[in-house]
């Protein structure tokens, strides 16, 4: 099957499925990259949630015979228009289409789930980035994070964290107390589709999957927080460097030149291990 696009990264888009305004009403993409075929689909986002919920499956020749599946009941679960013999022939087939359907006709069958048990969470900005130009979807015109999200980040000496577009929750030296502070905020709040990002560097944001319920109501030590004026015009600043999705600054701007004695940050260091070990630990 030729590609009928090639996106920028090499990416060759073979086929898209379900409805033609996908990011809106939910569809789904069959290409091709350096590793193999896959197809990847999703439903919109779930009422009173931002992010999608997105799938994948491999859909190298013969997968079928790698999978547990019973094609006798899948075949059933098709009314009939494909026999458990076509559903593997297909499965075999050098057309990536073929393959498609057949796969389409498990899942159909037996639940995304038994293909792809653990999906990924995406959000608008990372789908537009990834299908926005074969969806019509100008990257430009989505946020890379909004007025509601919360952002976490590590100065030298603080872990801190606050809603972009409304207060500081605090400083502090565990990385689960920022945690707390911000489940607490969400409960109290009702913000519960916010996003949580981990900032690694300006415009390196990498997006928290978490549970806010099993953080919430733990005791931590109530930190010292910037006036609430110098934190939203930092936020203020910090979007505007991010707009249209692109960082249009090289570093982060110059911060707290109204505290801590006209001191300045280092700037911010990659540490995502502890976000991630006290996930795991808490698992």
């Amino acid at each position: 099957m030729k590609p009928f696009i090639t996106l920028e990264d090499g990416t060759r888009v073979l086929e898209i499925t379900g409805d033609q305004q996908a990011l809106e009403f939910g569809g789904g993409v069959v290409y091709r990259d350096r590793t193999g075929v896959f197809w990847s689909w999703w439903d919109p986002p779930a009422p009173g949630h931002k992010n999608y919920i997105v799938f994948t499956a491999a859909l190298p020749r013969g997968f079928i015979d790698d999978m547990e599946v019973d094609l006798d009941e899948v075949a059933l679960a098709t009314a009939g228009e494909l026999s458990a013999r076509e559903l593997k022939k297909l499965a075999k087939s050098r057309s990536a289409n073929d393959r498609f359907i057949a796969m389409q006709a498990v899942i159909d069958a037996l639940g995304s789930s038994s293909v792809c048990p653990e999906p990924d969470e995406v959000t608008p900005y990372e789908m537009a980035l990834r299908w926005g130009e074969i969806f019509g979807v100008d990257r430009e015109e989505v946020a890379m994070i909004d007025h509601e999200d919360y952002l976490i980040r590590e100065t030298d000496r603080f872990i801190e964290c606050g809603q972009v577009g409304g207060r500081m929750l605090g400083r502090f030296k565990i990385y689960e107390h920022a945690l707390s502070a911000i489940a607490d905020e969400i409960k109290r709040t009702g913000t519960t589709s916010s996003n949580v990002y981990h900032e690694h560097d300006v415009g390196r944001l990498e997006l928290l999957v978490w549970d806010p319920e099993r953080h919430a109501g733990l005791d931590y030590p109530k930190r010292s927080v910037l006036p609430q004026a110098i934190w939203q015009n930092e936020m203020r600043r910090y979007r505007k460097s991010l707009s249209g999705g692109r960082c249009k600054s090289k570093g982060i701007m110059k911060v707290r030149k109204q505290a801590q004695d006209r001191r300045r940050h280092k700037r911010m260091r990659q540490s995502a291990k502890n976000m991630r070990a006290i996930l795991e630990a808490r698992d």
